[in-house]
């Protein structure tokens, strides 16, 4: 294995069939590699695949849409950022551009060391954060503890809210706003969900029903009255809000989820597993979907290591869903079967878009965010008429994080004096783009 120009330290073989062997191996440089093993009859091996040095376990954003507000997780701190409506919108047919995103706040948790600013923040990187959907407050958590804050965009303050002992001593896996005041949370040591009245900073529920810690949460339904949850052994539960007690437990056959939404109904969870498959759930019948049985995503379109990240939905066009990852977008149209034989396997139709290099996060638009048919509807958007959103189309936000800012985000890789080159330009962290 020539790939590593410095020591390996680290490598993981993936035993399964669908694997097949394949291997991931790490050195003292900080990158990843996957490659699979000389088989017999072949003169090389295939070569090997670098995995992005961007890193979803420190980057992540949450989105409110009510005021236009993106809260990016970056490391070890949070950047707040509002994204303007455009002045005008794009004719039928004509691409959208998306607005460009002002940097309003940069939140940093509190802790012993000193920033280069002089303030006080936490050593530790973020574990998970979250915005509600009215843009007043933000919940963020790293290995000390978890935080609430008070948010006022007019003034540019940020105030720290009590807590009980029970969330603010322990990290956060899972952050998830079910409503502008609760707040539901998953501890990183545990199998408990715990639900927190923001307004009156105390627990209302905890649900037990896990039986390892959850790393998933999803809040949906026509009026928001469920939760879902998916932990790490592979189980997915829903949750209903109203009565505050365990409603279903939800089979996905093989694999862990990775990704999981509501569709734009909101009757049906979406869950996706590390196997690839695609199970739709009826909430309210407890089973699964009558019409649209357990799919596998196609492999031409999805590598075995590739992971789906993400479920997008659109209420303009209830039969599609868009799935994400970190370098691709993946859309599948549940109502445009397949004119094929007996012999396929893929009953839905496909669209890739791959070459897509660090998504941060992908939010499928619930609300119209004036991209219009015509510079018409937007005026009547802004005078307030009804009419206007049937001529909208529907709008989707990918965020990316620029290759320096994936670089700089790494630890500084041990290098031997040989390896070292003079004169290294150094890395400009610019952030995420919109």
């Amino acid at each position: 294995m020539l790939c590593h120009s410095h020591d390996v330290r680290a490598i993981a073989i993936d035993n399964t069939k669908k694997g097949r062997n394949t291997q991931v191996s790490a050195g003292a440089a900080g990158r990843l590699f996957v490659s699979k093993p000389l088989e017999s009859g072949h003169d090389k091996a295939a070569r090997p695949f670098q995995c992005s040095n961007f890193s979803p376990l420190f980057q992540t954003a949450s989105i409110s849409e009510d005021s236009r507000l993106v809260l990016c997780q970056k490391g070890q701190t949070l950047e707040l950022w509002y994204l303007p409506e455009p002045d005008d919108a794009p004719s039928l047919g004509g691409s959208a551009r998306a607005p460009e995103g002002q940097l309003l706040l940069t939140i940093s948790l509190a802790g012993k060391s000193i920033g280069p600013d002089g303030t006080k923040r936490s050593a530790d990187y973020l574990c998970s954060s979250a915005i509600s959907p009215d843009g007043k407050r933000v919940a963020a958590s790293d290995m000390t503890g978890t935080r609430l804050f008070g948010l006022s965009v007019s003034e540019l303050q940020v105030q720290r809210a009590s807590l009980p002992i029970e969330v603010a001593r322990s990290a956060a896996r899972a952050l998830k706003f079910c409503s502008p005041k609760l707040l539901a949370v998953a501890p990183w040591h545990g199998h408990v969900i715990h639900l927190l009245d923001c307004k009156e900073k105390n627990i209302i529920a905890t649900f037990e029903d896990h039986k390892a810690p959850v790393a998933l949460l999803a809040a949906g339904g026509p009026g928001g009255e469920w939760l879902a949850s998916a932990d790490l052994a592979g189980a997915v539960n829903v949750f209903s809000l109203d009565g505050l007690y365990h409603h279903a437990s939800v089979p996905v056959g093989h694999g862990a989820a990775t990704a999981m939404g509501f569709d734009s109904s909101g009757k049906h969870l979406v869950v996706v597993t590390t196997a690839h498959v695609v199970t739709l759930y009826d909430i309210e019948s407890q089973s699964l979907a009558s019409d649209i049985a357990p799919f596998d995503i196609p492999k031409r379109h999805l590598a075995v290591h590739a992971r789906v990240c993400g479920v997008a939905t659109f209420p303009e066009a209830p039969d599609k869903l868009l799935l994400w990852g970190h370098n691709y977008l993946l859309a599948v149209n549940l109502k445009a079967r397949q004119a094929r034989d007996d012999s396929s396997t893929e009953p839905y139709t496909w669209r890739l878009w791959a070459g897509i290099r660090h998504v941060l996060a992908f939010f499928g638009l619930q609300k119209p965010w004036s991209l219009a048919t015509d510079s018409a509807a937007v005026r009547k958007r802004k005078r307030g008429d009804d009419d206007a959103e049937a001529s909208l189309l529907p709008t989707g936000l990918a965020m990316e994080v620029t290759p320096e800012a994936a670089e700089a985000g790494l630890p500084t890789p041990f290098e031997r004096k040989k390896f070292q080159k003079q004169g290294r330009p150094k890395q400009i962290d610019r952030g995420p783009e919109f």
